[in-house]
């Protein structure tokens, strides 16, 4: 009958340690992670729309540190959009750099945009 009280009193410490131990780790990282959020320059996506979660998704990695992690989602997010935009304006996607252009010249995205795209 003691077992039980016993295991949830280690549940409760384990708990409490690694309470303490993700605080500590946030409290220690909490000023760089501010400066990489303040850093970028992200561009606003209308929430609970296509790539809303995912966009915010590569801004929060960034911002915890996790930069692979936020490359990777970063050029998914990109492939997810340029496939978006192309089939809802019927333009075929020979290539990434050709089909970015294309766009640019139609005025569909911006220059901006444009660059961006080619640098992820």
């Amino acid at each position: 009958m003691s077992e039980p009280k016993i295991d949830l009193a280690m549940q409760a410490i384990k708990r409490r340690r690694l309470q303490d131990d993700l605080r500590s780790s946030l409290e220690q990282s909490i000023d760089q992670r501010v400066d990489r959020y303040l850093e970028i320059n992200h561009q606003w996506i209308i929430g609970n729309h296509y790539f809303a979660a995912a966009s915010a998704e590569c801004i929060e990695l960034y911002r915890d540190g996790y930069f692979i992690s936020a490359v990777m989602v970063s050029q998914a997010v990109n492939e997810g959009i340029s496939r978006f935009v192309a089939e809802r304006n019927s333009i075929d996607r020979e290539s990434h750099e050709q089909f970015i252009k294309e766009l640019m010249n139609g005025n569909i995205i911006s220059k901006d945009c444009a660059e961006a795209s080619q640098r992820i």
